[in-house]
């Protein structure tokens, strides 16, 4: 226990932690989020839990008091997005459903491993390129379709994802009007690729995919799960004995304020009904490119969901194609062809 007093953490402190991080990973209202934080909590106290990295961190208090701190931070983030927040909320969908976090980087890598070369002139040409980050280096071909994609997809910037601005890396001369030396050149580089890589949106598996869509269209039933009523705390159980008896603060002070805006003022907590979690599982949709090697033109065709289902209003009915009708005179009616 001296070990402890002196500036450690307590083992029952990691053990609380552990469960309120799993309690609230069962709180989650979507599916996939629920059974991805889960795991992703499990692996992360597994890692630490293993002989060499648990000798380790037996004397270093400082890494312990930091990985603390970040469970808190996450179980900060869990408790507020199963309330209703939807920042928080939106960030556990995006770290579930592979937009950001290690499942978007194990995808991508994955999507640029993809890339391979599909006859032997492109094998070879592949050798005859320089090494990464040198003169004349072309970073992978579906690396740029899709930065360039995302780039002209006006739902993205709708939805305030940040991406780099450069389809290319500009080299800029320096003060005295020359071209950077070779080792700038392969910095700049470097940073390019590395802001590319961590602004791109891969495409998500088929099952996931599935799973998704499923949810979206209802073939996949949604069920908010049952939540467990928070216990008193003795302090609100002292006050409630206080009232009864006789309320000496209303006496001596007057009544207190009641609740204002001030708690709704970097959002407020929404309730978990079927349209709002189909307005987020829509905006995940939005995110998640679909990626088809098209035959005819021998390229990649990149596809992106609409952020929002176009109204029953405009389908035409049985075969109709005039939809609008505009009164031009008051004798006589204009039809324009929903086609032009």
């Amino acid at each position: 226990m001296d070990r402890f007093q002196s500036g450690g953490v307590h083992p029952t402190e990691w053990t609380r932690l552990y469960r309120c991080l799993l309690r609230e990973c069962s709180y989650l209202p979507d599916p996939v989020a629920r059974s991805y934080m889960h795991s992703y909590v499990v692996q992360r106290f597994r890692r630490y839990c293993q002989p060499t990295v648990k000798d380790d961190l037996k004397d270093d208090w400082n890494r312990q008091s930091r990985l603390l701190r970040t469970g808190k931070q996450k179980l900060s983030i869990l408790t507020r997005a199963n309330e209703g927040y939807i920042k928080p909320f939106e960030k556990v969908l995006g770290l579930a459903y592979g937009r950001e976090g290690p499942q978007r980087h194990a995808w991508l890598n994955k999507m640029i491993e993809s890339d391979v070369p599909a006859n032997n002139e492109e094998v070879e040409e592949l050798m005859r390129q320089p090494s990464q980050f040198e003169d004349g280096w072309n970073p992978p071909k579906i690396v740029i379709e899709l930065l360039r994609s995302q780039q002209g997809n006006a739902t993205l910037q709708q939805l305030r994802h940040k991406q780099a601005k450069q389809a290319a890396p500009v080299m800029r001369k320096n003060a005295w009007g020359k071209d950077p030396c070779l080792r700038r050149r392969r910095n700049i580089r470097r940073t390019w690729y590395t802001k590319v890589k961590a602004g791109l949106l891969p495409p998500m598996p088929d099952t996931e995919r599935a799973t998704l869509v499923g949810l979206l269209s209802g073939e996949i039933p949604w069920n908010a799960p049952a939540r467990r009523k928070k216990a008193r705390s003795t302090e609100q159980a002292k006050a409630t004995e206080e009232e009864a008896v006789l309320n000496k603060t209303l006496l001596l002070y007057g009544p207190k304020k009641g609740n204002t805006f001030g708690r709704s003022a970097k959002g407020r907590p929404h309730t978990f009904t079927l349209r709002f979690m189909r307005r987020s599982w829509r905006r995940i949709l939005a995110m998640t490119p679909e990626i088809e090697w098209n035959n005819p033109v021998n390229r990649r065709s990149i596809r992106w969901e609409p952020l929002r289902e176009a109204s029953s209003m405009f389908e035409t009915l049985e075969g109709d194609d005039t939809i609008f009708k505009i009164v031009g005179d008051r004798n006589t009616t204009k039809v324009i062809n929903a086609e032009q």
